[in-house]
């Protein structure tokens, strides 16, 4: 891994925890928003597959 890109992920890493720290009750909404988009997307693949073998 380069230099910049540990710094990167860092600083990521680092507003991730300030973020969590701070709003714990909007940084739960913010994953299960985006744990709710993932599984939709799933959903979209497996019924895509579903419909194409129907």
């Amino acid at each position: 891994m380069t230099r910049t890109r540990r710094i990167i992920l860092f600083i990521v890493i680092a507003f991730a925890l300030y973020a969590v720290v701070t709003s714990p009750q909007q940084a739960a909404g913010y994953v299960e928003d985006a744990f709710g988009l993932l599984a939709d997307a799933v959903r979209g693949v497996f019924a895509f597959f579903d419909n194409l073998l129907s």
